[in-house]
């Protein structure tokens, strides 16, 4: 838990540049005033620019970091990215024109994406596999739960300082808490990964790490557990390089390790959880940044929700991406329904039914994706490979998910409403590809879970 404080920055970021957008003083400092609103708004093409140059960050953060895992340790890596986030959050901080903004977004994304590689490859690793999910879903929480900060943050700072720059600079700084509370937990309850020691030989250090997690296991069972990880590691190829994620025998564990999250990016997350605000104001609604804490409130409930049903067997991973899958694309074909009914000219009573579906959608796309989602980026993968795999599913949905930020202004700016269509689309696809080719992973062992990819 004190490593996954950390992930609340992925939720305090998404939000950020959800919500800014609709601070008078940022967008005075980030913008340009336009005389038809009467008021400052910064371009469609900066709000693009952010968004690629933000993935472009995590991109290169997630393999960068994925490196130093694997080479100078969990440990390691997870110190290396709170340094990022340090820096990054005072570039923002000192940020006085959007060209400064885009150098923060870049140090930023780099931050976020060294976070994404480093946290589930670590946790995965050292959480017991009948609660797996429950810990490394915990990502999903915590995204949830800074998501929700944020937007207290920004209403709350945009109420007391409508006009200054505290009302935008404020919430940024915010971001810095649960950082240094993460950090400060590390430096005295940190562990190094066992499964990494294994890998690297070290096998004293690797018993020493797991009597440090698991205090209660009499010796005869720590040797058990140990002997279960070298056995596991013992049975597989020695390929360590990006490229072997892509052979024969791996090329499948990491597509189901990368395609639960993406599912969420192609049926609308970007939507809901970077444009929220931009796309309220499109639809006519007064009160966009009230909306949007709604919004996230409900993507916490679901989150919460979906702690107490992902490592049961009878419901399980799979059932949680299904359900998140079909109803995220049911409220987006609801969502272009509404645009098409009011003929263009959105109502009070209908921009409030966009907030519902949009808030439903937030529910279960937490509970599948969210949750469930990053379970298989931490657990599909081979040991050995499980840092790279980890960071090229996390690059890959990155990857899409910047295409969709950098095109989302211009398709809500063109279609409004109508947007939902598209990806009501593309989540009818999705929906039959995990029908067909995701497996369910709940309560294996890593054991089990390479004998599942092995024989099927």
């Amino acid at each position: 838990m004190a490593v996954q404080l950390q992930s609340t920055l992925l939720g305090l970021e998404g939000q950020f540049l959800s919500s800014l957008i609709g601070n008078q003083a940022f967008c005075r400092v980030m913008g340009r005033y336009s005389p038809s609103s009467h008021a400052y708004a910064i371009s469609p093409w900066v709000l693009s620019l952010w968004a690629g140059v933000f993935g472009l960050g995590q991109i290169i953060g997630q393999l960068v970091t994925a490196s130093l895992a694997d080479r100078w340790g969990r440990r390691f890596a997870l110190y290396f990215t709170l340094f990022c986030v340090y820096v990054g959050v005072a570039v923002e901080l000192a940020s006085g024109s959007h060209n400064d903004f885009t150098g923060a977004k870049i140090l930023m994304g780099f931050a976020s994406g060294a976070l994404q590689a480093a946290v589930p490859t670590f946790v995965s690793e050292v959480a017991p596999s009948e609660a797996r999910g429950f810990f490394i879903g915990l990502a999903a929480f915590a995204l949830s739960f800074g998501s929700l900060v944020g937007s207290l943050a920004l209403y709350a700072a945009d109420k007391r300082y409508s006009e200054d720059n505290l009302g935008w600079r404020i919430p940024l700084a915010v971001g810095l808490a649960a950082p240094t509370v993460s950090l400060v937990l590390q430096l005295f309850l940190l562990p190094e990964s066992p499964a990494w020691l294994v890998v690297r030989g070290r096998m004293v250090e690797a018993r020493a790490s797991l009597a440090w997690l698991y205090p209660t296991l009499t010796d005869r069972q720590l040797d058990e557990q140990l002997d279960l990880l070298v056995y596991t590691v013992q049975r597989e190829e020695v390929k360590t390089s990006f490229l072997h994620c892509f052979d024969q025998s791996n090329r499948r564990r990491t597509f189901v390790s990368l395609f639960p999250q993406v599912a969420g990016n192609f049926t609308g997350t970007q939507l809901v959880g970077s444009y929220t605000t931009y796309f309220f104001e499109k639809a006519g609604l007064k009160s966009a940044l009230r909306s949007n804490v709604i919004v996230t409130c409900l993507g916490l409930a679901g989150t919460i929700l979906a702690f107490f049903v992902v490592d049961n067997k009878r419901v399980g991973r799979l059932t949680l991406i299904l359900v998140g899958v079909i109803v995220s694309s049911l409220t987006m074909l609801g969502v272009g329904l509404i645009e098409t009914a009011s003929h263009g000219s959105i109502s009070q009573q209908a921009g409030y039914g966009a907030v519902f579906l949009i808030a439903l959608y937030n529910f279960t796309s937490s509970m599948g994706p969210g949750v469930a989602g990053i379970s298989y980026v931490g657990e599909s993968s081979a040991l050995r490979l499980r840092a790279k795999t980890a960071a090229v599913a996390l690059a890959t949905n990155v990857l899409v998910g910047t295409v969709c930020n950098v095109v989302l202004p211009y398709l809500i700016d063109a279609l409004h409403m109508k947007s939902g269509y598209v990806f009501f689309g593309f989540g009818v696809v999705c929906t039959v590809i995990v029908v067909l080719y995701i497996p369910d992973l709940t309560g294996r062992s890593y054991a089990e879970i390479d004998d599942l990819f092995k024989h099927t």
